[in-house]
């Protein structure tokens, strides 16, 4: 929920963050969480790429176990992953996107020839094709497909079907993400981060939205809370909750656990430090390239708005102390606050963690890239210390009491 978005859509994704929380919380059981191994909160891909093989693979390829035609019977998952992306998922029809009419004339204006030719619309809108890298009925046609979310390495693929299944099984979440490169969607942080890389942006992975992009016509990005963008996608698996108790032990899995809750509160806080991130990488290759701050990183109103007074701009008020001066994208907080809230860290406030970053882009118009990124990346190492705390802490009945007397307070 927590990405850059413009004013009115961070609004609406509030409304829906917050209805999201309660439903969470008063219509499912309010019991203490499993006490966890402490990990560290980030970086939460701790895939070791070194070790492992690299290869692209097709959805097509995973329809051999993971469609109903198949009549495979599995406890531990579904076995129709494939047929509900391919028949419902919209992430299927990302890179179709790419071939449109308003594709190509952006296409035009950016001087790109075939947009869906360059990695920096393909790394959101498909999959990026390794050079020398075996494929497995793999095709960039079908947009985002299954190895986008949960790993492009072979060591997991052909080691969790059904044919070394004891083997897989003895295996922890971390050794099968670490060892295996299979993603461990189920982590919280992990599943967000893996999210907001192309819905909120990774300038590491090549997952930036210029200022360039959106004048030539691509869409804002909305707002993004991944609880609910998981249930809308639509879902295609169970959580560990509506697995069966046999699975559930295996995973070592609290039934009682609020899962959904959890993700909520945590993926409040993960989306938040996303977003500062992308703002501290792509500040730092400004003052890399000598360049100023790209405009995306502002507040798209503080240009594009009507030219009359009174008007809402006025009545809004400014945090400024020097008008005229460009403010940052105005990020929705009401799921961090909630987050730090319920880590009862007394020495945090996210009104005055976010100060330093405001004051950085009130220093000079624009502001300076190098003041920025610094700014930014201190926002994010505060926020990974919220994160971190969060993962270990209990979600039972006296914290969910806390959490609605704080959606109350905030």
């Amino acid at each position: 929920m927590i990405g850059l978005v413009f004013r009115n859509q961070g609004r609406r994704l509030i409304s829906l963050g917050l209805m999201a929380m309660l439903g969470l919380l008063l219509f499912r059981p309010l019991l203490a969480a499993r006490p966890e191994k402490p990990k560290p909160s980030i970086p939460v891909q701790t895939i070791d790429q070194d070790k492992l093989t690299p290869i692209n693979f097709g959805a097509e390829f995973c329809s051999g176990c993971h469609s109903p035609a198949t009549k495979l019977k599995s406890d531990l998952c579904r076995l129709v992953e494939f047929s509900i992306w391919d028949e419902k998922d919209k992430h299927k029809k990302a890179f179709e996107l790419l071939t449109a009419d308003r594709a190509k004339r952006m296409g035009e204006l950016l001087g790109v020839a075939d947009v869906s030719k360059d990695n920096r619309c393909v790394a959101c809108h498909g999959i990026v094709a390794k050079e020398g890298v075996a494929d497995q009925q793999f095709t960039q046609q079908e947009g985002v497909s299954c190895v986008a979310c949960h790993g492009a390495f072979k060591e997991w693929v052909t080691d969790h079907p059904v044919t070394s299944l004891p083997k897989w099984r003895k295996l922890t979440r971390d050794q099968k993400q670490t060892d295996y490169g299979m993603v461990d969607l189920w982590d919280p942080v992990v599943r967000t981060q893996k999210c907001a890389s192309c819905h909120i942006g990774d300038v590491k992975e090549g997952k930036y939205l210029t200022h360039e992009m959106y004048a030539s016509g691509h869409p804002p990005l909305p707002g993004v809370e991944v609880a609910t963008f998981s249930d809308q996608e639509p879902r295609h698996w169970r959580y560990l909750r509506e697995k069966s108790a046999k699975i559930q032990k295996y995973l070592q899995f609290d039934k009682n656990e609020l899962e959904r809750t959890k993700l909520v509160v945590i993926g409040g806080v993960a989306e938040l430090r996303q977003s500062a991130a992308l703002l501290a990488d792509g500040a730092a290759l400004s003052a890399k390239n000598s360049d100023g701050i790209d405009l995306t990183h502002f507040d798209c109103y503080a240009c594009h708005h009507d030219l009359k007074v009174p008007g809402w701009r006025q009545a809004r008020g400014y945090k400024s102390n020097n008008p005229g001066r460009p403010q940052p994208r105005p990020w929705p907080i009401v799921l961090a606050k909630l987050a730090i809230w319920q880590s009862g860290d007394k020495t945090s406030d996210l009104d005055v963690m976010l100060e330093p970053l405001r004051a950085a882009f009130d220093e000079r118009p624009f502001g300076d890239p190098k003041t920025v990124a610094s700014k930014a990346a201190h926002l994010v190492k505060r926020l990974d210390s919220v994160i971190a705390t969060l993962k270990d802490s209990k979600f039972d009945q006296t914290a969910a009491n806390h959490l609605l007397k704080g959606i109350c307070e905030i």
